[in-house]
């Protein structure tokens, strides 16, 4: 169910589940979002799932000191929206699969990235929401973080 929101105020009302895990690491978790950002027409609910996903995959691959990052911004009538972590990346040879059901890959480093308890669906699942949204979702990594970036339209 598509309607506009200020995409700004999702971001922080998600961010701000977050803060306690966050804290407790600790790692800073930031909104970035550029002034007289347009309303984006989306279902909220689905975005917002979307934003559970990344931002819970960045805190849990972040190590303590680290940042995770949302900013937000307008371009040629769409926001773009990047989720940033300073965690170890992903490895060039997961990157194809990372959006695969069930996959769980390994970090740069070469070790079984997350914890066991992840079943592997939450990139999964963010991403065909977005493919719902008529959008699609990109990851660029390397050793110094991960960034994942979709765009939705302005209202």
């Amino acid at each position: 169910q598509r309607e506009a929101f200020q995409l700004g105020e999702l971001a922080s009302d998600v961010l701000q589940k977050f803060r306690l895990m966050a804290d407790g690491k600790p790692i800073a978790l930031r909104l970035e979002a550029m002034s007289g950002l347009p309303a984006v027409r989306a279902d909220l609910s689905l975005i917002e799932r979307v934003l559970d996903n990344l931002i819970g995959n960045a805190l849990k691959h972040t190590p303590a000191g680290g940042n995770v990052s949302v900013r937000l911004r307008e371009i040629d009538g769409e926001v773009e929206v990047s989720v940033v972590d300073t965690g170890a990346g992903i490895a060039a040879a997961d990157l194809p699969h990372i959006f695969d059901r069930y996959y769980r890959g390994r970090g740069a480093s070469g070790q079984p990235s997350g914890d066991a308890r992840g079943a592997g669906l939450g990139l999964a699942i963010a991403r065909r929401i977005l493919e719902l949204h008529g959008c699609d979702i990109a990851v660029a990594s390397d050793a110094t973080g991960s960034t994942f970036r979709f765009m939705l339209p302005a209202a």
